[in-house]
């Protein structure tokens, strides 16, 4: 007993064994353009349990809404046509309410759906591995030219409603790596995650291909990536680094205990961003090895309150510091700090990508301004004094709100690669 597909099979067919279930599932085949990619939009349907009780990756396939067919009599046919007969029981009707619903819980309300097939198939459910059941998938090419719709399907912002399948224009399978074989029928995974059986016989079809990118749905750029202008800030922690390896080298140093000590440290790191990064209303931000990059879009929060959270983020970070100086006995780590007002771009770099970036010149100029404090603090002894430099053009601007939420040293410059930019040299509030 394992996968079969029983679409061209006749009426007359009878399978080995009753299935213990019978699955109506209703797909939706949409592919995304944008420049020169095309992109299948897909969905990672559920986790799995592995035999060894980890949780590992379930199934990707296209979006998908599914419903159970009740069988009359606690009856489980095992005759194609008895099976086939149980689905029809699911009239037109039904079928497009439960895919009307599914489709706006996806946050799409102007589109246009062409039935594109069915395919029906024996298998191995996914989250019951112990149950072999019946799926009658019908296929719904869908597509739209709603900006909205459009939006919510190429997830910008990156919030991680939909994986997407990048598809060479001379072969679906430039992509896909060889999955081990199962009774899901699995065959094929992608970054890793296995795809559904459907949608493998979906792509082994060249017309099927063919016809998935002809219909692909384009996504303007400036939807893809948005335009804001904005308070940036980029922070690094010095020598940080130095302390990690120390760690590894000395795990009596308390912070954990195992041979993994650096990298719980580092994880501690991380969170504790993740923390201030959602206290202090950073809207936008990308974590960089030991720091991260952040914006504050204009009109989200005002001005003051903006300024405000970017000193509270320096006073927490500069507590941060004193006490993992404390605790380690090693007094290597401070900070850099660069802040700047000034346009950025914010959003899904191509369909490849599966987090959300932030570029532009005003975020290289904020690199540069913490590249130049390292010689500022150019020992570890040095580091463990808090610099931040705020661009010059900014603080003028706004020189009230950051006289009220920093301490102010002195107006001057810092240098990179022999080239001075104009800053002004700040201290957390205590």
């Amino acid at each position: 007993m394992g996968y079969q597909n029983l679409t061209l099979k006749p009426n007359t067919h009878r399978l080995d064994s009753s299935p213990s279930g019978y699955w109506l599932v209703l797909q939706l085949e949409i592919c995304l353009r944008s420049a020169d990619t095309i992109a299948m939009v897909l969905k990672h349907a559920s986790y799995a349990s592995s035999h060894e009780g980890r949780v590992v990756s379930g199934l990707l396939c296209p979006p998908f809404v599914g419903v159970a067919v009740p069988t009359p009599g606690e009856i489980y046919p095992t005759e194609l046509g008895a099976i086939r007969g149980l689905f029809a029981r699911i009239d037109q009707a039904q079928r497009d309410d439960l895919l009307r619903r599914y489709i706006y819980t996806l946050g799409l309300t102007d589109y246009n759906l062409e039935h594109k097939g069915q395919i029906l198939e024996y298998k191995q459910s996914n989250r019951e591995p112990d149950k072999y059941k019946c799926y009658n998938i019908e296929r719904y090419s869908l597509v739209t030219t709603h900006e909205r719709d459009i939006a919510n399907l190429a997830d910008p912002l990156c919030h991680g409603q939909f994986v997407y399948l990048p598809l060479h224009t001379s072969s679906s399978m430039k992509y896909l790596a060889p999955a081990k074989a199962n009774n899901m029928g699995v065959k094929l995974s992608f970054r890793g995650m296995p795809l559904s059986s459907n949608f493998t016989t979906l792509m082994s079809d060249q017309d099927n291909f063919d016809h998935l990118q002809s219909a692909a749905i384009e996504v303007p750029q400036q939807i893809l990536a948005q335009d804001y202008t904005g308070f940036i800030c980029k922070i690094d922690l010095a020598h940080f680094g130095s302390l990690s390896q120390s760690l590894f080298e000395n795990v009596t140093i308390p912070f954990a205990e195992g041979p993994d000590v650096a990298a719980k440290f580092s994880y501690s790191l991380q969170d504790f961003c993740q923390d201030m990064a959602l206290q202090q209303h950073l809207i936008h931000y990308v974590f960089l090895g030991d720091g991260f990059l952040a914006a504050v879009p204009d009109g989200t929060i005002d001005t003051e309150v903006a300024i405000a959270g970017l000193g509270n983020l320096c006073s927490e970070i500069d507590a941060y510091i004193k006490k993992l100086n404390l605790q380690s006995k090693s007094p290597w780590v401070g900070y850099r700090c660069s802040i700047i007002h000034g346009p950025y771009r914010y959003g899904r770099s191509s369909f490849c990508s599966s987090h959300a970036q932030l570029s532009g010149y005003c975020l290289k100029t904020a690199a540069r301004l913490e590249e130049g404090l390292r010689g500022i603090s150019a020992t570890p002894e040095d580091a463990r004094v808090p610099q931040i430099a705020v661009d010059q053009t900014t603080f003028e601007q706004y020189e009230f709100y950051f006289q009220q939420h920093f301490n102010v040293i002195r107006a001057g410059h810092v240098t990179v690669k022999e080239a001075a930019l104009n800053a002004t040299l700040c201290k957390p509030r205590s």
